[in-house]
């Protein structure tokens, strides 16, 4: 993989990232980010940031801020 690689990681790969660390979809992401680009639509974070704030996942607002954090928007 170069830094020119592009990646498109489904909202479900990044919610297990976030929720379980030593997971083999965190293990995807880290390595996406580290070696390449991450692309996110718009509605992605938005999806993104609407399922970790669910009840049943009991994330610090600490934790749900960051995972979206690290993607930056586009204008589409």
């Amino acid at each position: 993989m170069t830094s020119d690689s592009r990646f498109v990681l489904d909202t479900s790969i990044i919610v297990s990232a976030v929720l379980l660390p030593w997971s083999i979809p965190r293990q995807a992401v880290d390595l996406a980010f580290a070696h390449g680009i991450v692309l996110a639509s718009a509605a992605t974070i938005d999806e993104l940031d609407e399922v970790l704030r669910r009840p049943k996942f009991n994330r610090s607002s600490c934790m749900v801020a960051e995972a979206p954090a690290r993607c930056t928007r586009g204008t589409k």
